[in-house]
């Protein structure tokens, strides 16, 4: 939870608030920029969060790419011992 949170921050702050500022408080336009920012990022992570439990997520059979590194990574184990 702290790794989004904390790309949230720096997606909005980059976003929102210019790299070379004056003032040491948010003018209005930058704080309604960052609320819409991260009301963006929780709506979007809602909307995942309820879709990947509906649909009952299993990277085993929705990602075939996730299922080919881990045979992979089965084999070298079995060839190390």
């Amino acid at each position: 939870m702290s790794t989004t949170f904390g790309k949230v921050l720096d997606t909005c702050r980059n976003k929102c608030i210019p790299a070379e500022y004056g003032e040491s408080e948010l003018n209005t336009g930058e704080q309604c920029c960052i609320d819409r920012c991260v009301a963006k990022y929780v709506k979007a992570n809602a909307f995942i969060g309820t879709n990947i439990e509906r649909k009952g997520f299993n990277p085993n059979y929705s990602m075939p790419e996730y299922q080919k590194v881990n045979s992979m990574l089965a084999e070298a184990e079995r060839k190390q011992k």
